[in-house]
């Protein structure tokens, strides 16, 4: 059994290479909601809550945020590629075709 988990793993990492972004990119599309999903429960499970702050209830969407931000950081290390950077091109692309007119046949 762990022989063939071994394989399985060394022709992921096989994929990976082969493909580089665009495998890592298809696993972090697969990955990220799980992960915002993840770093915003705990607000979530709230019930009724009293802020007292000078910045008021947005601390609160600025903490989601950061822990979102601090998984892509820690996968990036991970990962070795910049996937913060990987989203962005992916966001801009996506724009740039919804920019972009239909061609017609």
């Amino acid at each position: 059994k762990g022989q063939a988990e071994a394989d399985a793993l060394a022709r992921k990492a096989e994929a990976f290479a082969a493909y580089g972004e665009a495998a890592v990119l298809d696993l972090l599309v697969k990955v990220l909601p799980q992960v915002v999903e993840a770093a915003s429960a705990p607000i979530g499970a709230i019930d009724k809550m009293t802020v007292i702050s000078t910045d008021g209830a947005s601390s609160l969407t600025k903490s989601v945020a950061g822990n979102v931000a601090q998984g892509l950081q820690l996968g990036s290390d991970l990962t070795g590629i910049d996937l913060a950077g990987l989203l962005a091109r992916l966001g801009a692309a996506a724009e740039n075709g919804k920019s972009k007119p239909a061609v017609e046949a």
